[in-house]
């Protein structure tokens, strides 16, 4: 029994310094979804945008937050801004409800662009884009307060309430792993 709680003190000094480093390494935790503010997404509708690409991103401080672009149908941009999460919103660790407004702000694109490559570089293989045409949205966007997006080998959108109650309204995109 001696022998056992020796071997186990010796395997806890040896891998602590591991799963410490791994805990405090920012931006190496796959994001799998994103919580939306609808209102967001139709003031990207109201300058004519017909799509949205939400990437996974890292920022300066290593925390995973997500950008949000507006694009036309060809897939460019609209705008020279694209909006930036706080860290709220972003799955993990916020991937069930709770009542919050999901904050950010608008970043140019080139800055979104070098959040996006770093989040990237930390999780290659990952799926990291979500797309969506507006019109798949529509019932979303109208009858919501949020949206919750989760990225497998599709993406889906789901729509909310304010108290948190799933209505109807969803919608499917797809999920891909490229930059902006």
């Amino acid at each position: 029994m001696k022998k056992l709680s020796s071997i186990m003190a010796l395997l806890a000094i040896f891998f602590m310094p591991l799963t410490r480093n791994y805990a405090s390494t920012p931006g190496t935790i796959t994001i799998t979804g994103f919580w939306l503010d609808v209102a967001t997404v139709n003031s990207m509708a109201n300058v004519g945008a017909t799509n949205l690409k939400i990437f996974a991103a890292t920022d300066d401080a290593g925390n995973n937050v997500y950008v949000m672009i507006g694009t036309d149908a060809a897939g460019n941009a609209v705008g020279s801004q694209a909006f930036m999460s706080s860290t709220r919103g972003v799955c993990p660790p916020s991937c069930e409800f709770s009542s919050m407004a999901v904050n950010g702000n608008n970043v140019e694109m080139s800055m979104a662009q070098g959040y996006v490559d770093k989040y990237m570089n930390a999780n290659e293989s990952a799926k990291n884009c979500a797309k969506f045409t507006m019109s798949s949205l529509s019932t979303i966007r109208t009858n919501n307060t949020y949206i919750k997006v989760t990225i497998g080998s599709t993406a889906t959108a789901v729509g909310y309430k304010n108290d948190g109650a799933s209505t109807k309204g969803t919608a499917s995109g797809t999920a891909s792993t490229e930059g902006m």
